[in-house]
């Protein structure tokens, strides 16, 4: 759901990556849901030290790209991910189901340090209109 004033972000384009059987995979998760055009992952590991950063390809089982993480939510001791895409049909194609293992690329990800993210105060301010803050405020 959108507020009347609120912009509604791009969504990336699905990378175009040729994942080889050489390709170094670590497991992350499942998917949880597939609602509209976005796919929820959990992650099964503990995140204790380190979650995704946000534009992190992920890759299913059968080494096809699912597509970046666009989001991260959740606790920081097991984060979700969201995963969005261009269409339903697009999503439907890929025949993603809930369950699937989903995995992330090795030696091509960047990590955040979780306990850095634990000594931050966060925020989930928003305006008038029920919409975020801007940055510069």
């Amino acid at each position: 759901l959108r507020t009347r004033n609120e912009v509604e972000p791009p969504v990336p384009a699905r990378p175009q990556l040729n994942i080889t059987p050489e390709t170094p995979l670590a497991l992350l998760g499942s998917v949880r849901t597939v609602l509209g055009t976005s796919v929820i992952v959990a992650q099964n590991m503990m995140a204790e030290a380190r979650a995704l950063d946000l534009g992190s390809i992920l890759v299913l089982e059968s080494r096809q790209v699912l597509g970046e993480v666009f989001d991260t939510f959740g606790p920081v001791a097991q984060p979700l991910y969201t995963v969005r895409f261009q269409t339903e049909q697009e999503l439907l194609d890929m025949g993603v189901a809930v369950g699937a293992r989903v995995f992330f690329l090795q030696n091509q990800t960047q990590f955040v340090a979780t306990q850095e993210l634990r000594k931050i105060k966060g925020s989930d301010a928003s305006n008038l209109y029920d919409e975020e803050v801007s940055e510069g405020v």
